[in-house]
């Protein structure tokens, strides 16, 4: 499936004042072609029904049905009979700030976050679609509610948004566990085999990210010899369990996830471009801006200006 058009984040309202946004959309006999988005999203149908097509697939939504995107995946929807919906675009950046605060939870981070912990190519790969549970549904719709009302405010409370947005996905994170949990049952039960970890949480990787996390956040100094010395395998091996887990290499996620947490200080205007990087512990000016146009395809003042923080010095 190839996107006719792509949907920017300017055009949802995705800016530095205002990270999160949210609408309620009704749909009816109105087919939306293929496109994709430059941003992250969560759709969450609480009535009517359509059809949701990605790639070869074509399946039913009705209430309950919950479609999660990362941006460049092409998605369309099918004879939709009073499809409403609550649309929900994140920069994922800024609601993933500090991956620890979210470490006890893997399937939050991989069902919302994903983008940010693997290598390029999920644009390949399906939006994904899960089924709540009626009850989950209602309580999420509340708070989807409120976060709609919420973002219309010109001078939104951040922490009031970023807390909304939060339970809204414990609630569901919540839900896709236990749905998770279940299935894993059902076919330990079946195959009588040992649980089967999911993919991209092989736990020495999980804990290697827990800790270059934490590196960056303090910034201290990264060496993959360093961080292997604190895992149970050495570090060639954990180089290529990490490869095979996030298509990255140790030094590559580092490189990386660094550049993703400079995005979220560079929200905040009181914060010079020097500063972040020095911050971060990169090089120097020159250094910052290069890896950030690896990743970004923009420099770090373009990335300002994009969400609303106009040119200052750095």
């Amino acid at each position: 499936m190839k996107a006719e058009y792509t949907i920017t984040q300017k055009e949802v309202g995705i800016s530095a004042r205002h990270p999160i946004s949210a609408w309620r959309l009704l749909e009816r006999n109105k087919t939306v072609h293929p496109h994709d988005h430059a941003y992250h999203e969560i759709a969450l149908c609480v009535g009517g029904s359509g059809w949701h097509l990605t790639g070869d697939s074509r399946e039913k939504i009705s209430r309950g049905s919950l479609l999660v995107s990362a941006p460049g995946q092409v998605h369309s929807i099918e004879i939709p009979e009073w499809l409403d919906l609550v649309n929900l675009f994140y920069l994922a950046e800024w609601v993933f700030h500090d991956f620890q605060d979210y470490w006890e939870h893997p399937q939050i981070c991989m069902l919302f976050g994903e983008s940010l912990l693997r290598s390029k190519g999920l644009e390949a790969e399906p939006v994904k679609q899960v089924k709540l549970a009626s009850s989950t549904v209602r309580a999420a719709q509340k708070e989807c509610d409120d976060l709609v009302s919420a973002t219309k405010e010109k001078d939104a409370s951040h922490l009031y948004l970023r807390a909304t947005f939060e339970k809204i996905l414990a609630l569901i994170g919540a839900d896709v566990e236990a749905q998770e949990q279940k299935k894993n049952q059902s076919q330990k039960k079946a195959r009588g085999k040992k649980k089967v970890q999911p993919e991209g949480r092989r736990s020495d990787v999980w804990k290697s990210m827990g800790r270059i996390e934490s590196i960056i956040q303090s910034g201290d100094h990264f060496s993959v010899d360093a961080l292997a010395k604190d895992s149970p395998v050495q570090a060639a091996h954990l180089t290529r369990l990490f490869v095979q887990e996030t298509g990255k290499t140790l030094m590559e996620f580092y490189q990386q996830r660094r550049v993703q947490i400079a995005c979220v200080r560079l929200l905040n205007p009181l914060h010079s471009i020097t500063e972040i990087g020095m911050d971060l512990n990169f090089t120097d000016t020159a250094h910052f801006s290069r890896l950030f146009h690896r990743y970004y395809r923009m420099s770090p003042r373009d990335f300002r200006i994009r969400h609303g923080i106009g040119p200052r010095e750095s």
